[in-house]
C-alpha cells in the first residue's frame, strides 16, 4: 500500500505521484514514544487523574514481531490499567 500511485493532472500532462501511507504512522506513534507527550495524551483522556506522573507510564506498544509491516497502534500502562489506542483497518 505504501507505493500506491495516483495520476495527478499537471497542466496538459498527467504526472504520477507515489502516495506515502506510512506518514500517518510516524506522525501519530512517534511522539508518544517520549513520556512527556504520552503523559499529555493520558491527561487529555483522563483529566480527573492529577496524581499520575511520567514515571507511572510504561510503553507496551507492539512492534513488528511477525510481519515487516507498520502498526498504527499505541499501548501503555498506567499503574494496573492498560490503555490501547488501535487503528481499525478494513483491508
Amino acid at each position: 500500500m505504501a507505493g500506491q500511485k495516483k495520476d495527478v493532472a499537471a497542466g496538459d500532462e498527467k504526472e504520477e505521484r507515489v502516495v506515502k501511507h506510512t506518514v500517518k504512522d510516524s506522525v501519530f506513534t512517534s511522539p508518544f514514544k517520549e513520556k512527556r507527550y504520552l503523559i499529555q495524551l493520558y491527561r487529555a483522556l483522563h483529566p480527573e487523574d492529577t496524581k499520575t506522573t511520567e514515571d507511572d507510564l510504561k510503553d507496551v506498544t507492539v512492534s513488528n514481531v511477525l510481519v515487516d509491516d507498520i502498526y498504527n497502534d499505541l499501548g501503555f500502562t498506567v499503574g494496573t490499567t492498560i490503555m490501547l489506542l488501535i487503528e481499525v483497518q478494513s483491508t
